[in-house]
């Protein structure tokens, strides 16, 4: 019982070192998060069963808060990092542990989504109280470097990640996002797959297999972004963040702003040291292609696909056919390319090069 409450890795240094403030799993990945919130509170129990008390339980209820602030509307996480696409109906066992544990009617609703398995039965509570679920706004959770911008009045939901890379399930991909809008995910992340795939490390931990910014061809080095804007209203959400140091003589920034109507992204790419640099703005969407497939229209662009950004280069590289099933095989990973500037950046003074995208009620664009 020591070594599992005091020894190196033990119960109080993951309390202390592996949770953060907003209580997410340090490697920034919810299917990590729950497999370890599993055996870290069934060690709770054991040690209240043998009468030792753990005031760094606290931190647990921080881990069962954390992923109702990040939920889309279909009850799965966004897939940040090396995690596939979590269900909270899942996780069911651990919000009637918690409910017993803390009382927060929040959980009622997340444990009675399946029916009580073994774990309910052994450490849930005796009984429910009836809960009511509050209506979810837009929540920023500064340590882990997430934020979910909420629009009231319909489903459309952008998860944007600038934290921590999250050790060695991390992804070279700050200031990502996934969208979810029309009852489905919009914007893709590749997650992950097992392991023993090459196109794990090749791909999915790449920069340009998420939707955010590369530089000369190359992925973004680790790093830790940083909050510079934070704006929730009642009819939109604003977000201004930094990549951080991603490239050398660099600057990466993004804002973006959702509504029931669209989300708005201005994304910023800034040459510091006078040389020349290629900018290269990356989106996957999920959809199908086909032929009855046809071009988004408007945000200043033309019926060729050129967009309104003042860089070069089509703005989108296809077309997404509404009501898609969601699917990994059905992304379409459009690399959209041609934001390059000389030393100086932007030949109308300038120092850099912006894209502006903008989007309608089929989903983020």
């Amino acid at each position: 019982m020591d070594l599992a409450l005091d020894g190196p890795g033990g119960f109080k240094f993951q309390m202390r070192e592996s949770v953060t403030a907003d209580g997410a799993w340090f490697e920034g990945a919810w299917g990590y998060h729950f497999f370890a919130l599993n055996p870290l509170l069934l060690t709770r129990e054991m040690a209240e069963r043998a009468g030792i008390a753990l005031p760094e339980s606290a931190s647990l209820k921080r881990m069962l808060d954390a992923p109702l602030a990040c939920v889309f509307p279909d009850g799965t996480l966004p897939n940040f990092n090396d995690s596939g696409y979590t269900s909270l109906s899942n996780e069911s066992a651990w919000y009637d542990v918690g409910y017993r544990l803390f009382k927060d009617a929040r959980y009622v609703a997340v444990a009675k989504t399946t029916g009580r398995g073994l774990e309910s039965l052994l450490w849930g509570s005796p009984e429910f109280t009836a809960g009511t679920t509050p209506p979810l706004g837009s929540e920023l959770l500064t340590s882990s470097g997430i934020a979910i911008l909420r629009a009231p009045g319909s489903d459309r939901t952008l998860a944007v990640k600038f934290g921590p890379h999250g050790g060695g399930h991390g992804h070279l991909d700050k200031l990502s996002f996934i969208s979810y809008a029309r009852g489905a995910r919009q914007a893709a992340d590749p997650g992950t797959q097992a392991y023993g795939a090459k196109s794990h490390s090749t791909w999915d931990k790449m920069t340009v297999a998420h939707n955010t910014i590369s530089v000369d061809g190359k992925p973004q080095a680790e790093s830790t972004g940083k909050l510079l804007e934070w704006n929730p209203g009642a009819q939109a959400t604003q977000i201004r963040v930094s990549a951080g140091p991603v490239y050398p003589g660099v600057a990466l920034e993004r804002t973006l702003v959702l509504t029931a109507e669209y989300t708005l992204d201005i994304a910023e790419a800034r040459s510091l040291d006078g040389a020349a640099h290629q900018f290269d703005w990356v989106y996957h969407n999920f959809g199908a292609t086909g032929e009855h497939a046809r071009p988004h229209d408007g945000c200043g662009g033309d019926d060729r696909g050129h967009g309104a950004g003042p860089g070069p280069g089509p703005a989108r590289a296809g077309a997404v056919r509404d009501g898609a099933a969601e699917r990994p095989g059905g992304a379409i990973r459009d690399g959209l390319r041609g934001l390059r500037r000389g030393a100086g950046g932007d030949p109308r003074g300038g120092d850099g090069a912006r894209r502006v995208y903008c989007g309608d009620g089929r989903g983020t664009r």
